[in-house]
């Protein structure tokens, strides 16, 4: 998005700037000091809570309702968020905002725990539940890191035919087959890794079994 006020506190950011927003952290706990602020102590507070971190509420309806709000510290999917200054990050003004804003939240999290966490491997086999924008930036980092089995998984054939045109080599609807013999059809001896994207306990069940000996599964979604 684009900068349209800053606090007196914020001396790195002017408004005009294009930025984009990422999620929140303390910056100051020895998790942030030591350049891994995704794991920040107050980090479940200052993205999952519906708050600030001191119980407050950055928006309010005119009666003065309170909002649940601060998603990601910024509650983006509006005209206009509220941000701190931790997860606001400048881009050069000739960037495509509409290209970059994924990057922020989506894109990183899903590329990210294929390429950095789960390392997968050429000529590997993976299955990744949940094709929204975290499970389809999960599909395209497998597919760039040319694992050769790429199994999608979701209730949505609209989702699962633009994961196929992104590199899945399987879909599965998970309303009409059942994932776990499905997936042992495809890979009998079972997959090597996996990626859940929904947070859902029942979904995640379906995966575990499904992996092979010494298989590994990251669970990155939020229900």
């Amino acid at each position: 998005g684009i900068i349209e006020s800053v606090g007196e506190d914020v001396h790195h950011l002017s408004v005009g700037d294009h930025v984009v927003l990422t999620y929140g952290y303390c910056g100051e706990c020895e998790i942030c000091r030591s350049g891994t602020p995704a794991y920040c102590y107050e980090f479940f507070q200052r993205n999952f809570s519906g708050a600030r971190v001191d119980g407050s509420q950055s928006h309010h309806i005119k009666d003065g309702q309170v909002i649940n709000d601060n998603f990601f510290s910024q509650s983006s999917f509006a005209t206009y968020a509220i941000a701190h200054k931790n997860n606001i990050i400048p881009v050069p003004k000739e960037a495509p905002l509409e290209i970059l804003g994924p990057l922020g939240c989506g894109i990183q999290t899903g590329a990210g725990a294929v390429i950095n966490s789960l390392q997968v491997k050429i000529g590997s086999s993976i299955v990744i539940t949940g094709t929204g924008a975290v499970g389809l930036a999960a599909l395209m980092a497998a597919k760039a890191s040319s694992a050769t089995t790429i199994i999608a998984v979701d209730i949505n054939e609209e989702r699962l035919a633009f994961g196929k045109e992104l590199g899945a080599t399987h879909t599965i609807n998970s309303t009409k087959e059942d994932v776990q013999k499905r997936i042992r059809e495809i890979l009998p001896n079972g997959v090597q890794y996996g990626i859940d994207t929904t947070g859902r306990n029942e979904v995640i069940n379906n995966v575990l079994p499904s992996l092979a000996p010494v298989g590994e599964m990251v669970c990155i979604g939020v229900a």
